[in-house]
């Protein structure tokens, strides 16, 4: 390489590699807000394991139970890839997977949670019909601070998994709680 070519070519690498970071701050005009969510029917398939997939902890997912808060760690669907998903694997299949799952401190109130290497996705698990990410982004003008979404399976058997949002609610700086139509 020229030796006059070699200072183009270091800015040219340098913009290259700095352009992914530059996409994890939300476009102009847009701002994000907490969101949490939860699964209103949990109880009724105590013969399977959810697990929180994929996650910003690159290889690992969490398992879901309830409370403990994996907003954020959750990845909308992006340049990076696929947007969080619920996925539902039989407790005897985690067991062969995963008999001593990692346990870490996680959270505000660094409560512990259950993590597993799941990639390419958790193995023998169905992935839910829909994503469980966060909603998109909103305008800087809004006023809403958090979304919480209450998810539903409403079906589940050995090949499908089909959730949906059940209900959703958007709260807004001064505390009022608007009830949103389901996306």
């Amino acid at each position: 390489m020229r030796q006059s070519a070699l200072p183009a070519f270091a800015a040219l690498l340098l913009l290259t590699l700095a352009s992914p970071a530059r996409a994890d701050i939300p476009p102009t005009g847009v701002k994000g807000f907490a969101y949490q969510f939860t699964i209103a029917n949990l109880a009724d398939f105590p013969d399977y394991v959810f697990i929180v997939y994929p996650t910003s902890n690159s290889g690992y997912g969490y398992v879901y139970e309830a409370g403990k808060g994996y907003s954020n760690l959750m990845m909308r669907e992006s340049w990076k890839g696929p947007g969080t998903s619920l996925y539902a694997m039989k407790r005897s299949d985690f067991a062969n997977h995963a008999p001593s799952p990692s346990h870490y401190p996680h959270g505000d109130k660094n409560v512990e949670v259950t993590v597993v290497r799941a990639p390419p996705k958790p193995p023998r698990a169905l992935m839910s019909s829909i994503l469980i990410a966060p909603p998109p982004l909103v305008p800087l003008s809004s006023t809403i601070t958090s979304i919480e979404r209450v998810f539903r399976i409403r079906a589940l058997d050995a090949t499908h998994f089909d959730l949906v949002i059940a209900e959703e609610t958007a709260v807004h700086a001064d505390g009022k709680r608007e009830k949103r139509a389901s996306p």
